[in-house]
């Protein structure tokens, strides 16, 4: 049987995205914040990406359900950033928020 996964790994990516790791130790999704229930995961691979992830499968859908018809990331990212510009600040903005350098000290 299924049960609410509350003891995770800690990974470099967690150090950097701290509240998403504290949501997933407390049963929630660290995308919508809400609690998961699993019951809602509709096949392994949905709950496999759960144990990766921690998404609900209603977050699972939008996020898979964006990739969808793009072969590459590439051009789902040049697809949604139509300016080159634009993709790149948003870039810029990622990469400004933590290093994972400054994560792990």
């Amino acid at each position: 049987m299924r049960q609410v996964k509350t003891e995770w790994q800690k990974r470099p990516v967690d150090r950097i995205f701290r509240e998403g790791y504290e949501l997933k130790t407390q049963g929630k999704c660290p995308t919508c914040k809400q609690p998961i229930n699993v019951e809602e995961f509709r096949d392994e691979l949905s709950w496999k990406e759960y144990e990766i992830a921690g998404m609900c499968q209603s977050c699972q859908d939008k996020v898979f359900e964006e990739a969808e018809g793009y072969d590459t990331v590439q051009e789902l990212f040049e697809d949604n950033y139509h300016d080159p510009k634009q993709a790149l600040q948003h870039e810029s903005r990622a990469d400004n928020k933590t290093t994972v350098e400054e994560a792990e000290a």
